[in-house]
């Protein structure tokens, strides 16, 4: 059963508020590269009265690239806490809300000449956006109907290669991605936060969020709204997600998943699909294709190009792969 008009409506805003951003920050600075390179040595130069050699600042470019994923590892633990404690649509706010305030934080670090701040932005920004990456994935697996979680997941990662496709052309050096106008990159984000965020604000909570604080008539509401249905049915609805609720109350420990046969096996299976996506080389890509394109004798315009071409080619083979031969 496909999904209606309404719930692809409300999982693209929420993916374009939530999991966009994780793709658009993972790419935003392969191609405007070279206009932050010349800010943090003008920085260094203003700060110590000497700029700093090519490998030096190669060196600690690549630990600012790193370091967005130091910020997304403290947020991937923060992302039961919030949504447990906040909700998943308040949870996306406080997320939406940090992203504001770091790519606020970049925009002045380029005012004030302060690269510190800047490295400060990338790791706020790094928890902002795996706290909106789950929750937004959360959010939609229990907003959406039973038969169509899947299809509706599929949208949290194709806004997230769609974030890799806007990044990537926003911030070629012929656009925003040189030394006067790389502010202007985090200006766009700020923009994209605030509209989609205000979009948020119409959707009602989670039903699943709804009933495990035991508010039930907003809960039927919530399920009315989000599967287009009237309270009668809503009511029926409402039962069978308290039974999935139930049936998966069941928690298991890590010592759970090496001890038993039947966790043990699947755990496995978990833990060689993430290293594999993990180690697969696609971070490498997201984040220094430009430079390698660069290197390959290609001018400024056509590494630009390149490297849009291989986020668009990129969303469109996530998308043509999970339609044609599944997960």
């Amino acid at each position: 059963m496909a999904p209606s008009f309404h719930m692809i409506k409300v999982a693209i805003i929420t993916s374009i508020a939530g999991s966009f951003h994780f793709g658009y920050n993972l790419v935003l600075t392969n191609p405007s590269q070279e206009a932050f390179l010349d800010f943090m040595n003008q920085t260094f130069a203003k700060h110590f009265d000497h700029g700093l050699s090519d490998s030096t600042l190669q060196n600690i470019w690549s630990f600012v690239v790193a370091i967005l994923f130091l910020g997304a590892l403290a947020g991937s633990f923060s992302i039961r806490l919030i949504a447990d404690f906040m909700g998943r649509k308040n949870g996306l706010f406080v997320s939406i809300g940090a992203g504001i305030i770091a790519a606020g934080m970049s925009i002045l670090s380029k005012f004030i000449a302060v690269f510190e701040l800047y490295v400060a932005s990338r790791i706020v920004m790094g928890w902002s956006v795996a706290v909106s990456l789950g929750l937004s994935a959360l959010f939609l697996s229990e907003a959406s109907p039973r038969e169509n979680r899947g299809a509706i997941g599929m949208m949290t990662g194709t806004c997230v290669q769609l974030g890799t496709v806007i990044g990537s052309v926003i911030a070629m050096p012929q656009i925003f991605g040189n030394d006067n106008l790389w502010w202007a990159i985090y200006a766009t984000e700020i923009g994209i936060m605030i509209v989609f965020g205000i979009c948020l604000l119409f959707f009602p909570e989670s039903p699943g969020f709804l009933i495990q604080k035991g508010k039930r008539e907003r809960a039927i509401s919530s399920i009315a709204y989000f599967y287009q249905c009237d309270s009668e049915k809503a009511l029926l609805f409402l039962e069978e997600i308290i039974e999935e609720q139930k049936s998966s109350k069941k928690k298991f420990t890590m010592m759970d998943c090496i001890r038993k046969e039947s966790l043990r096996s699947k755990a496995f299976i978990g833990v060689v699909v993430t290293f594999a996506m993990s180690f697969s080389g696609v971070a490498v890509i997201n984040a220094f294709a430009f430079e390698i394109l660069r290197n390959t004798g290609l001018t400024q315009l056509e590494a630009s190009l390149a490297n849009d071409g291989i986020s668009v080619v990129s969303m469109v083979g996530f998308k043509h792969l999970n339609m044609r031969r599944g997960k």
